[in-house]
């Protein structure tokens, strides 16, 4: 090429730009380039006078660069490029370029047999279908690829088309998808969430690309769905392709069906890839492989591989191991909840295809990272889950690790928390009790009212689940409470978990204020029959309602039970009924009936016990509680201050007054909220106070003005 074109520069031109040049045998054709501009190219003529550096194939390599910044000592450029003579499909052409007299010369041949177009992602078609455009203008001229891409034909894979806008404006020349109408500025282009679609596009400079995210209508279905448009402007002409994001549900049968597609081809070396975690793709898309419902592969829970999935039921007590396990040829949509290794194990919903092929059940989903399905739980379902998170952490991280965990207080998450204990029972992981020595065994397990727990407990069979009620502390009151124990044998350990049923008996209280309650043998006290000193008989039982508070600071608290019975009242420390007593009162001021205690409290939690002075006496109370927390420092000093019988008013040195104490005729409510005072009086159950004005003002017992 070199020797013709030094002999005749201008002969040799215009033999290289001719059809006539290009070799029959390989189709090598000579690329001319001078000065990154291309000087000749046969196969796509109207090329000429085009700048190369700019230009990437599919892929996104910048081979004209590549060529042309070869030296005198030449290199070999590999890219994907269209075939005109194969209906511009991608191949793989490999090209030899040097530098000689100025120009690069350039010639590559094309491998006709290797198919790259099927190994290409979906933005890489979008762009590959806006380079076929190109190259087909380039080739074909400009009436030929404005009519094909007006026809349906040019649409590829029902997804992959081309819109052709006209400079200067931006007018629609080609949609074969006839969306848009022919003739239509790109300035009135908009998509339903993004009003500035075709302004950005038509900004676009010769060369420029740019990607961009908006709602779409299909060509297939006319429906709106999520498309990536690829945009890029060239010979002054816009060219606008793109692709749809697929759904969760197309991605998993697109990975379901290559997974069936490989194993078909070598189920050895597919089952040796997809139990490894490089066959997890970047949606986090991974293999389930159930044989007659028995786990095959699962690279995220690889320890269980061979257990059993059809007895496997989720928090909502879903059977959905069964579901997964009975799949047809079909395939069926599985939804689930699963613990997720990544995220702390937390529980996310998932969505499975499954799908039977040859005798397996070949299953992958997707999970939803963003819904939190964790605070929607019952503290049935989360002890459930507690049970669920053992297996998960076993099957994930192997045995050990799981032990240790379970082993720390981290394992304990509010009032769940999980033993475990080996096939003979003996315990090897409870992380609620620090005095339990880990060689003690379930069996022995008694609960102060069911001596036959850990019997029960150690009854239930390899895959079996069980449920026990019975009284046992919890670890966040550090009370007996009634608690609901979920068992199951997994890996001949047993896991054991639970709820805590709210004590029917206790009741939450906040700040002041009055409550009804009544007297029946279904709530008993646990202080009163050992409070000899105040009258209470050993043996017997004292009707009792339980109170719980929580003070947040130093604070005035007053009790006052009210009843046609004879009361007894107790202040306990703690949360519940077994707390130590303090404070306690039988009889206010010589009254024989009612029971009243006044005392100041530290912050912490209490539990307000009424009961009565004799033993099983039945009935209604009433039960007024005051916190008074003391007032807060001032906000500003005063200047006078004056005291009723129990009320008192100041005024602030910038003469707005404040008052406490008590409002039965509002003493403290209807002080005067607005003006400047000078000087205050109180009565006992009034205050008067003047004006800066000389008026003067008072509220309460008396009212003036």
């Amino acid at each position: 090429m070199t020797g013709r074109y030094r002999a005749d520069p201008e002969a040799a031109i215009e033999h290289y730009s001719s059809r006539e040049s290009i070799d029959d045998e390989f189709g090598l054709q000579l690329l001319l380039l001078r000065n990154g501009r291309i000087v000749v190219n046969p196969a796509f003529p109207s090329s000429q006078g085009s700048s190369i550096t700019r230009v990437t194939d599919p892929l996104g390599q910048e081979y004209g660069k590549a060529l042309s910044e070869a030296d005198e000592s030449g290199l070999i450029v590999e890219h994907l490029a269209t075939d005109p003579s194969d209906n511009f499909t991608f191949r793989i052409k490999t090209n030899w370029a040097k530098r000689a007299d100025g120009h690069v010369f350039s010639a590559g041949w094309i491998d006709g047999e290797t198919d790259v177009e099927s190994t290409l992602t979906k933005r890489q078609k979008a762009v590959g279908t806006v380079i076929k455009a190109r190259d087909r203008l380039l080739a074909n001229g400009y009436e030929y690829t404005v009519a094909h891409y007006n026809t349906p034909a040019s649409i590829d894979d029902g997804e992959y088309y081309i819109i052709i806008a006209a400079p200067p404006d931006g007018n629609i020349i080609a949609d074969a998808t006839r969306h848009l109408r022919l003739g239509t500025k790109l300035t009135d282009v908009e998509a339903s969430d993004d009003a500035e679609l075709g302004q950005k596009i038509l900004a676009l400079e010769e060369g420029e690309r740019l990607w961009t995210t908006h709602q779409w209508p299909h060509p297939e279905t006319g429906l709106e769905k999520r498309r990536h448009t690829y945009a890029t402007r060239f010979a002054r002409f816009y060219f606008i392709s793109g692709y749809y994001e697929d759904t969760p549900l197309d991605a998993a049968r697109a990975y379901v069906n290559e997974a069936i597609e490989q194993y078909r081809k070598d189920p050895v070396a597919a089952k040796a890839y997809y139990e490894s975690r490089e066959s997890i793709d970047e949606n986090g898309l991974y293999l389930l492989l159930l044989r007659d419902g028995t786990i095959d592969v699962n690279p995220t829970f690889p320890h269980a591989v061979g257990t059993d999935i059809t007895w496997r039921t989720d928090p909502l007590e879903r059977e959905y191991g069964r579901a997964l396990a009975e799949a047809d040829d079909d395939g069926e949509i599985v939804e689930y909840l699963i613990p997720v290794p990544s995220d702390g194990f937390t529980f996310r919903k998932k969505t499975a295809w499954a799908i039977r092929a040859d005798g397996l059940v070949f299953s992958a989903g997707w999970v939803d990272m963003e819904t939190d399905v964790e605070s929607t739980l019952t503290k049935r379902q989360k002890a459930i889950g507690t049970v669920i998170e053992v297996r998960a952490r076993m099957q994930s991280r192997g045995l050990r690790p799981a032990i240790v965990y379970y082993s720390t207080p981290e394992s304990i998450t509010d009032e769940y928390y999980a033993i475990l204990a080996q096939r003979e029972g003996y315990i090897v992981a409870d992380a609620t009790r620090t005095d339990l020595q880990l060689d003690a065994n379930i069996k022995d397990f008694e609960a102060s009212d069911d001596p036959n727990l850990g019997q029960k407990i150690a009854a239930v069979g390899s895959g079996e689940t069980a449920w026990i009620t019975h009284l046992w502390p919890n670890p966040v009151t550090g009370q007996e409470e009634r608690r609901h124990t979920y068992v199951t044998r997994f890996l001949s350990f047993y896991i054991i978990s639970g709820y805590y049923e709210a004590e029917p008996c206790i009741q939450p209280v906040d700040g002041s204020g009055t409550h009804a309650g009544s007297w029946d043998n279904s709530c008993v006290s646990e202080t009163r029959a050992k409070d000899a000193d105040g009258g209470g008989k050993a043996g017997e039982q004292y009707y009792a309602r339980f109170y719980t508070f929580t003070l947040g600071e130093e604070s005035d608290v007053a009790i006052t039970l009210h009843s046609d019975e004879d009361t007894y009242l107790y202040l306990l420390d703690g949360h519940g009924k077994g707390g130590s007593v303090v404070a306690e009162n039988d009889d206010v001021d010589g009254d024989n009936r009612n029971s009243r205690i006044e005392v100041r409290l530290d912050p912490g939690e209490y539990t307000i016990e009424a009961t009565t002075y004799e033993a099983r006496t039945a009935g209604s109370f009433n039960m007024q509680v005051d916190v008074d927390a003391p007032p807060p420092p001032p906000v500003e000093k005063y200047k006078a201050i004056s005291s009723g019988a129990k009320h008192a008013c100041a005024i602030t040195v910038s003469g707005s007054i404040d008052c406490r104490g008590d409002n039965s005729y509002g003493q403290v409510s209807e002080r005067p909220t607005s003006g400047s005072f000078t000087a205050i009086s109180s009565g006992d159950d009034h205050t008067c106070a003047l004006r800066d004005d000389g008026e003067w003002i008072c509220w309460g017992g008396i009212t003036v003005p």
